[in-house]
This record gives C-alpha cells, sequence and structure tokens, in this order.
C-alpha cells in the first residue's frame, strides 16, 4: 500500500475546482459512474507533478530504446529493463480486449511489492515502467506499469486511467489502474488476484482518477 501524498497544490486545485464546477460536458468521456461517485473534469495537470514527472521520465527512456541500459547510472550487471519490457510487449502482442488486459495485469503482478522508502529513499517515488522491472516497487509503480504497457500496445488513453483511491479497510490510499472495456470498468490491482470489475469491489471510494488527457475529481458516493 503506497503512502500517496496529495500536495498543497493539488489540494488547492480540488477547491477551485469544488468551489467553481465541472468542465463542460463536452470535455468529459463516456466512463460509467466509479463507485456511485460524480467525475468533475480537467485538463490542468500542473499540479500533478509525480504523474508529470514520471511521465517525462518514461518518454525520455522509451526514446533511448535500447541504448537505456548503457546510459549513466545503469547497472551493467543487471538485466536490461528495455529487453526486459519488449518481451512482455511481445508475449501480449498478439492478445486482444479483456484477454490481453488480463494478461498485462497478472504478468506484471507477479513484481515484488516493496516500499518507496527501502526502494528509493523516498516515501512517494513514483517509478517509470524500466525502474519498476528492474527494481520492483509499491502500488502506484504496478499501476503506471500497467497503463503505459497498454499504451505501447495501442489502447487509446481515453479508454484507461491511473486511480487514487480511499482503501476503506486499510483506512490507506492506494493505487490502482482502470480500464474501461465496451463501457465496463476493469480494475488492475496488485492487492487483487486476477482482473476483477469496479462494481464487485465495495470497500474502495475513489478520490481521483488521471491519465495523459486530464484529470477527474471524483466526489461523492452513493452508499
Amino acid at each position: 500500500m503506497a503512502q500517496i501524498r496529495p500536495s498543497l497544490a493539488l489540494i488547492l486545485v480540488v477547491l477551485c475546482v469544488t468551489l467553481f464546477g465541472a468542465q463542460p460536458a463536452a470535455a468529459r468521456t463516456s466512463w460509467p459512474e466509479l463507485w456511485g461517485s460524480n467525475e468533475i473534469y480537467s485538463p490542468n495537470l500542473v499540479s500533478f507533478t509525480n504523474w508529470t514527472g514520471v511521465m517525462r521520465r518514461f518518454d525520455h527512456a522509451r526514446e533511448l530504446g535500447e541504448g537505456l541500459c548503457a546510459s549513466a547510472g545503469y547497472d551493467p550487471g543487471a538485466s536490461c529493463a528495455w529487453d526486459d519490457w519488449q518481451e512482455l510487449l511481445s508475449d501480449v502482442r498478439s492478445l486482444r480486449g479483456l484477454t490481453q488486459l488480463r494478461e498485462v495485469n497478472d504478468l506484471l503482478n507477479k513484481r515484488r511489492y516493496i516500499l518507496d522508502m527501502a526502494n528509493w529513499g523516498d516515501d512517494d517515488y513514483w517509478a517509470t515502467v524500466f525502474e519498476f522491472l528492474r527494481r520492483n516497487g509499491d502500488c502506484e509503480d504496478y499501476a503506471l506499469a500497467k497503463y503505459v504497457t497498454l499504451r505501447e500496445l495501442g489502447w487509446p488513453a481515453d479508454k484507461l486511467r491511473l486511480a487514487i483511491v480511499r482503501d476503506t479497510k486499510l483506512n490507506l490510499n492506494h493505487a490502482i489502474l482502470l480500464a474501461n472495456v465496451d463501457g465496463e470498468v476493469y480494475i488492475g490491482d496488485n492487492q487483487v488476484e486476477g482482473l476483477v470489475r469496479a462494481e464487485s469491489i465495495r470497500h474502495y471510494r475513489p478520490i481521483y482518477s488521471i491519465n495523459e488527457t486530464g484529470w477527474w475529481l471524483h466526489r461523492g458516493q452513493r452508499r
């Protein structure tokens, strides 16, 4: 379970969105309600520095390609994370839809869970898929690895999100992948075995969800 901290800037953004209302309906996607919450959309990602930072680092590493493992700071004795990712992509590329989603989720869930403080000396470090394949990670690292892997396989951004939820059983924040398949939302969760429908999970309260196009504040929840 990650210790995911909301920044002061994020809190201020949330307050502004709450006070001044939602973006126009055209800016919103046709996702089902997540656990009965209402969504407020914003395209402004400036406050989400963990997200924008890790995506920027991912893009840079992806551009390096095979050269990633020869770059400064990379352990020459370690297996090459670029090659590991390419092998994973190759293993699932011929699959489609839910089958592909399930296989990506299951393969990445096999990685070992490790807290950010033990792994990086930082209690809220968001790792790229290459860092995750080299050093494992915690909940947001699983979700991020699944997100960028599916994007690389051709899944559109408007069908995928990373979501920060409140686990009401453990009273902690948690990160998961959300995938919209034919109007049904599925969860890729390192704490849950296999792929599950969002509606089958009763103890998560959504806080916000995010992808490359913007973010959604989730307000209210039916009991």
